[in-house]
């Protein structure tokens, strides 16, 4: 074999498997120099037979060993960053040898890191000439080309161009070059083609065992662009598997599983950044929002706190640790921190809303309509609101309308409802059925069946307001003909079961039947109560609030105590969340002298409804039976804090309480 090799393209494996000799290129210089001189002094001029060992065949398209030893002093002085030096003997290497490929392609690349641009193209094209596949020669024209780019000088083309060239070195039958690959790599990316930079990116980790971590983290980025989150991981942990203390590689990842929802995955790893470089605001923040995603809200409490002693006034942090409070149920600690962003920032919907359901749970009605006008406010001052904000606006104008209700201001809650119709410009179907509700709590019956006729008409599609104008003829006397009105629906109900509109209609039914009931019993009605919610439980044998009506209306009045505790039972098992049904489950309990059974159950009711009065006077009156009297007293006492429907009855139960307590 020559050693010259001028008509054989090396592989990349050789060019590997020979690059332990070719590390001291100085050293190799002079072995070859001395075996090219040796068959002139011999006075003949023959080829070695064999290459020699150690020689990179990358480098062995000379004619000679002059130009390799020029070759490789070029090498050396490129390692010692002479680069002047490297272009003179690149020079006396293209003198020697100059139909070698190999020496214009290094000296273009040398001539690219002196700066000289125009020598570097004419050498690399020179390379070309000579061997149109020479890799290197198309890198660094690529390189030129995209500078050029970069520059503005006639960008697309020129970007064109260094594409082309890129590709070309990667066109042979050769195994790719790794070098290429990572340029090219590098060159989608910063086009924006990002789907090509991972595809590329890709085939060069494949074939660099062991890649450097700048490349795997370029690779990730790319694989983020194309919401490749899973290969993205990977890449990172490849990154971090080499180097684990990365902070840009951990972060990453972190925010790609933050982004996935994945909190769970992202907190250890945003606790070794903390153990890395300690703990800011931004950190804090990260690791509060893993705590409270991940429902450990002591944790993020805790976190966001330590964020607000970095950045005492951020909305971010402030605003989590109020939900957190809240989630703990620390309500008064929650709305102190609402009312601290709320002084800084009054027009803020977001902190207003919650405001607004804190007091709301709290009972505390009339500060929660005051914060709820607020919100209405601010989102009717947004511009060109669109749907979705007039929902809002009606959502929040019939929360003050129920809320009113609640407090017995039903002709409130009816100019309340007309006023929100006038805001929005149109009618709405469900705050007109509400503010027909508001009508007859106030007990205008007259008028609320004109509205509901009148809507009827309206919306001719909506089944509630016939349903509902049977409901008022329950009401105010008219039962035969709202019987039969109500049976007509019921009848096609049950002719398009088990369709879910027929489903539908038996609901609304039977919920007119329960709500005539409660109008009656609240009217004074009481037979005709029990009459009509008989009627809804039949229609609707799992019609909650109907068995929980029931069922307390009889307990209460200390009647058909087995009877009602089958139907609290019942209306238990439908919503076992529901602090009311709870209460009402105690309650019957109590009147059957089961004391231990009720006050499980009213305790319950009173963590679920810890607002409501009647709870907590029903928990007096167990303890005050079961002997318990500071307790009972402690109760009753609560109950008139929170606002007792009959504070005197109340006060009398305390004083004759205190009374007993004096009797010898």
């Amino acid at each position: 074999m020559s050693c010259y090799l001028s008509s054989e393209k090396p592989t990349l494996k050789a060019r590997r498997y020979l690059k332990i000799f070719t590390e001291n290129y100085f050293l190799r210089a002079v072995v070859l120099l001395i075996l090219g001189l040796l068959p002139a002094w011999a006075g003949t001029v023959q080829a070695v037979d064999e290459t020699p060992a150690g020689v990179p065949s990358s480098e062995l398209e000379l004619q000679g060993a002059e130009a390799y030893f020029h070759f490789a002093m070029a090498k050396l002085a490129q390692r010692q960053q002479r680069y002047d030096a490297a272009v003179a003997f690149l020079r006396q290497a293209a003198e020697a040898d100059p139909g070698s490929a190999s020496i214009q392609a290094e000296l273009a690349s040398t001539f690219m890191i002196v700066r000289d641009y125009p020598a570097a193209e004419q050498a690399a094209q020179r390379a070309l000439e000579l061997e149109p596949e020479n890799a290197p020669a198309h890198t660094v024209l690529a390189h030129l080309y995209y500078s050029r780019a970069r520059r503005g000088i006639d960008p697309e083309a020129n970007r064109q161009r260094a594409m082309e060239q890129l590709q070309a070195s990667l066109s042979g039958d050769e195994e790719d070059d790794p070098d290429v690959l990572l340029t090219l790599g590098r060159f989608y990316f910063e086009e924006g083609d990002y789907s090509r930079a991972a595809e590329t990116l890709e085939r060069y980790v494949d074939s660099q065992p062991g890649s450097p971590t700048n490349s795997l983290f370029l690779l990730a980025r790319a694989q983020i662009q194309i919401e490749d989150y899973d290969g993205a991981e990977r890449s990172l942990e490849l990154v971090l598997a080499s180097v684990p203390d990365s902070l840009q590689a951990l972060e990453t990842l972190i925010n790609i599983k933050r982004l996935r929802g994945d909190h769970a995955g992202s907190l250890p790893l945003l606790e070794r950044v903390l153990s890395i470089q300690g703990g800011d605001a931004s950190l804090y923040k990260k690791l509060g929002e893993s705590h409270f995603h991940m429902e450990n809200f002591t944790g993020a409490r805790e976190m966001f706190e330590m964020a607000l002693s970095e950045e005492p006034d951020s909305p971010y942090s402030l605003y989590y640790l109020a939900l957190s409070q809240e989630r703990l149920g620390l309500v008064p600690e929650a709305l102190q921190t609402l009312e601290m962003m709320h002084a800084k920032d009054p027009d803020n919907s977001e902190v207003v809303f919650r405001m607004a359901q804190l007091r709301d749970r709290q009972g505390d009605n009339e500060e929660a309509i005051v914060l709820y006008r607020r919100l209405i406010k601010l989102l009717e001052a947004v511009d060109d609101p669109n749907e979705s904000r007039r929902q809002d606006i009606s959502t929040f104008c019939a929360r003050v309308a129920l809320l009113q209700m609640e407090n017995e201001d039903y002709a409130d809650a009816a100019r309340e409802l007309d006023d929100c119709r006038d805001r929005l410009g149109r009618p709405a179907p469900g705050l007109e059925l509400l503010r027909v509700r508001a009508l007859i709590f106030a007990r205008r019956d007259e008028k609320a069946l004109a509205a509901v006729r009148r809507l009827a008409r309206s919306f001719p599609d909506d089944v509630r307001f016939p349903i509902l104008e049977a409901e008022i003829l329950l009401q105010n006397g008219q039962e035969e003909e709202g019987a039969r009105q109500l049976q007509a629906w019921l009848d096609q109900a049950l002719a398009e079961a088990p369709d879910d509109h027929g489903d539908r209609l038996r609901g609304l039914v039977a919920d007119a039947w329960f709500n005539a009931g409660a109008q009656a019993e609240r009217r004074g009605n009481q037979e005709t109560a029990e009459r009509y919610l008989l009627q809804a439980i039949e229609i609707e044998p799992e019609h909650a609030q109907a068995l929980n009506h029931l069922g307390y209306t009889w307990a209460d009045a200390g009647r058909r105590l087995e009877e009602a505790l089958e139907l609290l039972l019942r209306a238990v098992a439908l919503n076992p969340d529901s602090g009311a049904y709870q209460d009402s489950l105690g309650w019957v309990y109590y009147r059957l002298g089961r004391l231990d059974e009720a006050r499980t159950y009213l305790l319950k009711a009173a963590e679920s409804e810890a607002g409501d009065p009647t709870i907590h006077e029903h928990l007096g009156d167990l303890e005050n039976q079961a002997g318990h009297f500071e307790m009972a007293e402690s109760y009753w006492r609560r109950a008139l804090e929170i606002g007792a429907d009959d504070p005197q009855a109340l006060e009398r139960k305390i004083r004759e309480l205190e009374q007993r307590a004096l009797t010898p």
